[in-house]
């Protein structure tokens, strides 16, 4: 394995995490906030990391190796998360350990959390938060092979370690084509998620936030009280939709859009995840229809989304239903 390749695509892959933050950087100033000064640093610790690694790296003519190819994906989701979680810890937000863990939770689109109270925040690090979410769901190392041509040459090493299962499947020739396409396909579900949240009545800053942990599956939200704030049906149907469209496979759709609908019909996989989500609903709406003295359109919403944040202790199922709280769901959940 050759490690001056290593370095030298580890030090692109932090120069572009650093210039995704000049975003909420930019946010930071237009409203006035502190959290410009933690931005600001965590800028110049990714350039600098970039230029420490690109100096010691340097590019060769041949392809990749899986060797290659896997340490740069591994050590490019921890650099990631490294960088990731300093905005947190330089502005004082979280310390450390939680700063590093939000990190990863936002990263791998897990969307738990340890901050208690999401409204006091920043709205820079509130979308600084949501944009690791939707950096994570399509991958970063798919989205620095869509973002660098000279790198689509020879990586499909770092690919095939990046994307696993079915979702591997070509449908372009050439790997720089798919991750463009791929690329544009994620950034238009997001633009049309934005603007859906928009007409729902969100502010332009929470529906940015949420169609950006939407369309990555992940969950992040802006509020204490997650998509619960709203109450509001129409918005809890829509973020269930887009969450249920970001699960399937991008390489599909794009096939649809090529040669038409008939594609999801011959798709095993897709038919399969929908046969799982469906039966997994069906369920679990038994379940809450009967704890809720059947009241099945009640049962049925609270199914498809969980409206608040995970209990912080442990309680029982009486104790959840006497408070009022509603369940986890089997589609999608904020936090």
């Amino acid at each position: 394995m050759d490690l001056h390749v290593v370095c030298r695509f580890l030090g692109k892959i932090s120069f572009i995490q650093g210039l995704t933050m000049l975003i909420p950087l930019g946010i930071a100033f237009w409203c006035g906030e502190e959290s410009a000064v933690p931005f600001i640093l965590t800028i110049g610790a990714a350039v600098a990391v970039s230029f420490l690694c690109q100096r010691r790296g340097h590019v060769r003519t041949k392809a990749l190796t899986i060797r290659e190819g896997i340490a740069i994906t591994g050590l490019g989701w921890l650099l990631a998360t490294g960088l990731g979680m300093l905005p947190y810890v330089l502005g004082g937000y979280l310390g450390i350990l939680d700063g590093l863990f939000e990190s990863i939770s936002g990263f791998t689109g897990t969307g738990a959390t340890v901050i208690e109270d999401l409204e006091v925040l920043p709205n820079s690090i509130l979308f600084w938060r949501s944009m690791t979410h939707w950096l994570g769901g399509l991958g970063i190392v798919v989205i620095f092979i869509a973002l660098l041509p000279e790198a689509g040459q020879s990586t499909m090493s770092m690919y095939n370690a990046e994307v696993a299962g079915p979702t591997r499947e070509r449908v372009l020739p050439r790997l720089h084509d798919m991750t463009n396409v791929l690329f544009r396909m994620y950034s238009g579900f997001t633009l049309i998620a934005l603007v859906i949240f928009l007409l729902c009545g969100m502010d332009f800053i929470n529906a940015l936030n949420h169609a950006l942990s939407t369309i990555s599956a992940g969950g992040f939200s802006t509020f204490n009280a997650s998509v619960a704030h709203f109450d509001d049906s129409v918005v809890e149907g829509w973020i269930t939709f887009f969450m249920i469209l970001a699960g399937g496979n991008f390489g599909l759709y794009y096939q649809v859009y090529q040669k038409g609908p008939g594609v999801l019909r011959r798709n095993t996989e897709f038919k399969a995840y929908l046969l799982i989500l469906g039966v997994v609903t069906l369920l679990i709406m038994m379940n809450l229809a009967y704890a809720f003295g059947g009241e099945w359109m009640t049962a049925f919403r609270y199914t498809l989304h969980s409206r608040s944040r995970p209990l912080r202790r442990r309680a029982s199922y009486r104790q959840i239903m006497i408070r009022g709280r509603p369940f986890p769901s089997c589609c999608c959940s904020f936090s």
